[in-house]
């Protein structure tokens, strides 16, 4: 993993992810990806998720914060900007809310990019 802090986007995947929302105009992007970390079919057997969803999921998780009005302090001038192009296509119900807890509780659990940090210097950090 490129990372160069702990913060949500200071890692290459995350701003891979930022890459390609900004040159998408769908809104359904966010939830897709917050959607794609989450066991959907009940299967005992969990995949475990890998660095690049992991950091994808917690920066779509960034948007909907900003989107209920509450951005993160180093949310990305192209993501400010794609939301207020874009954001409004975006309903902020009790469902995304719940979707989005959702994932970043399974990416702070059981995750390949939680695995990283726990190993590293910085744990204490990203918790």
């Amino acid at each position: 993993m490129g990372a160069w802090g702990h913060r949500t986007f200071e890692n290459d995947s995350a701003m891979d992810w930022v890459g390609e929302l900004v040159e998408s105009d769908e809104p359904s992007m966010v939830v897709e990806t917050l959607e794609a970390v989450l066991i959907e079919n009940g299967d005992e057997e969990e995949e475990f998720l890998d660095i690049d969803a992991a950091s994808a999921a917690l920066a779509a998780a960034e948007v909907v914060a900003a989107l209920r009005g509450r951005p993160g302090a180093d949310l990305p001038d192209e993501v400010k900007k794609w939301i207020k192009d874009h954001g409004a296509g975006l309903k902020v119900d009790q469902e995304l809310i719940d979707t989005t807890h959702d994932a970043i509780a399974r990416v702070a659990a059981d995750s390949e990019l939680q695995e990283q940090w726990m190993e590293s210097d910085s744990a204490k950090d990203w918790a």
